[in-house]
């Protein structure tokens, strides 16, 4: 969808007042291989802030992510976080073809290590560039894994990428939870639109993540219409995967009356608290609405006067 959102936000937007934030939920298709949690056909909902850089707001995207879990009930997750440009700037140096730069990507994403280190032994780069790239994939942990990284020192480009994932580390600690935050390495997103910052989101329960996302900041322009971009995506079949059924369910009430304005704010107190509630709007008898309670089965009266 980003693609899309970026074309029409190129086409329609042009004029508008920036930052632009946008949301969305849709349908979407992807040639993949059909499999638990992994559907050709899906939805997704998803979020993007237009014409913002900088560590704020890549700090504000993560926010709504992890806020979106926890208001689907959801505790027990982790954001992975990468700047995406540490590994570019990697391969950039690397002297290594367009294929093989395209292949490691592939095995540092999926922490393939045997493969990977195949891959670079047969590469042409040097030993100190080989090494970094092979320690990727298991870099993830605390902030201190940056220190892990290795020959960056001399790379200027990955020095400033590594600067800048620290401001927006910096940045999400406002928000307090950098409990949930896990810097990861090999977290690469498979696109090639990324610029900066890059996030998955991640359940224990589910072997696939929930949510990704990151800074796009070329796109619009490749629209004719240069503008900084951040989002995120949550793929809503695999959401439902990990959500739990309430353990209890919780009580129905109808609530009726003479004394309307009473009967308005009785039901908004009682749906506040978490249950299920139906206003009485036909003006029934107390008699009535018990009569209805006992054919509904499971709904306790409120009549008031």
């Amino acid at each position: 969808m980003t693609v899309g959102i970026a074309r029409m936000a190129a086409t329609h937007l042009r004029e508008a007042v920036f930052p632009q934030r946008l949301c969305y939920i849709a349908n979407v298709f992807r040639h993949v291989q059909p499999q638990k949690a992994q559907y050709r056909e899906f939805w997704q909902m998803g979020i993007e802030l237009l014409g913002a850089s900088g560590p704020r707001a890549d700090a504000e995207v993560i926010n709504i992510a992890v806020e979106t879990l926890r208001a689907m009930g959801l505790d027990n997750f982790k954001i992975s976080l990468n700047q995406i440009e540490i590994f570019n700037s990697l391969l950039a140096v690397s002297g290594m073809t367009e294929t093989e730069q395209k292949r490691v990507r592939h095995l540092v994403e999926k922490k393939d290590l045997v493969e990977l280190a195949r891959v670079l032994n047969d590469s042409h780069c040097d030993d100190g560039l080989k090494e970094t790239i092979a320690r990727l994939p298991v870099l993830h942990g605390g902030i201190e894994v940056l220190d892990r990284l290795g020959a960056i020192e001399t790379n200027r480009r990955a020095s400033l990428a590594v600067a800048e994932l620290l401001k927006v580390y910096e940045a999400l600690k406002a928000y307090g939870f950098a409990d949930h935050i896990v810097i990861d390495m090999g977290v690469l997103r498979g696109l090639d639109y990324y610029t900066g910052i890059v996030f998955e989101g991640y359940s224990s329960e589910l072997g696939y993540g929930l949510l990704g996302g990151g800074r796009y900041d070329n796109l619009l322009n490749q629209f004719g219409f240069p503008c900084p971009a951040t989002g995120f995506a949550i793929g809503m079949d695999r959401l439902a995967l990990v959500l739990k059924e309430p353990e209890k369910e919780p009580a129905h009430y109808l609530v009726g009356g003479t004394d309307w304005p009473r009967i308005v704010a009785k039901a908004q107190e009682l749906r506040d608290q978490g249950y299920i509630v139906e206003a009485d709007v036909q003006e029934s008898t107390k008699e009535e609405l018990e009569d209805k309670a006992r054919q509904l089965g499971n709904y306790q009266v409120i009549y008031l006067n």
